[in-house]
């Protein structure tokens, strides 16, 4: 409820904004080219000016970043400091720590090769398993698959073993059902 109501007055300032600047260009101008160009405006002929982007978007778009930077300090993975040239935000221990271990798991999506059978992977994995199904879709696209279904990717790739090691590692193989289609039409399980 909030940032709507916040939303609405940056959009009621911006406005109160455009109007001032199309008001002060107007007045500038001489006697008749003002009266006309007023005219202009009023009938529709003249767009007047506007703002490139909308003053709510991006105070939505800058307060998911403040947002984002308050998760991970709460985390213990970021620390703010303040001093008198301003705030600056650096990396802990703790976070160099995890930004390893997620760089070393990201790695091998880079290993993936194109294949000429085509990739299925099927999953139904629980809702109490919802971070690791949100993992799972966005690593199927890094990897190349497309959603072919709801719940099943399709890809002409070889999935790396990494991938599968990482799947056992998260304990989520029993949810997810891995098919490569070959040429003779024929299904083969891989996992």
């Amino acid at each position: 409820m909030r940032v709507k109501v916040t939303e609405t007055i940056l959009d009621i300032l911006q406005g109160g904004a455009e109007a001032t600047i199309d008001l002060f260009d107007i007045m500038t101008r001489t006697y008749l080219d003002s009266y006309k160009e007023a005219r202009k405006r009023m009938m529709g002929y003249s767009p007047g000016f506007h703002f490139e982007k909308r003053w709510a978007d991006e105070y939505k778009r800058k307060m998911s970043f403040y947002s984002t930077l308050s998760r991970l300090k709460k985390d213990g993975l970021v620390s703010k400091t303040k001093n008198e040239s301003g705030t600056f935000w650096k990396i802990t221990a703790k976070g160099k720590t995890r930004q390893k271990k997620e760089k070393g798991r990201i790695m091998w999506t880079s290993k993936v090769r194109k294949s000429s059978v085509v990739t299925i992977v099927s999953y139904d994995i629980p809702e109490t398993l919802r971070g690791n199904r949100i993992w799972l879709l966005g690593t199927l696209k890094l990897l190349g698959l497309a959603l072919v279904h709801k719940s099943v990717f399709a890809g002409a790739v070889q999935l790396p073993k990494e991938f599968l090691s990482e799947l056992g590692r998260r304990d989520i193989l029993d949810y997810i059902h891995i098919f490569e289609v070959t040429k003779r039409g024929t299904l083969k399980e891989v996992s």
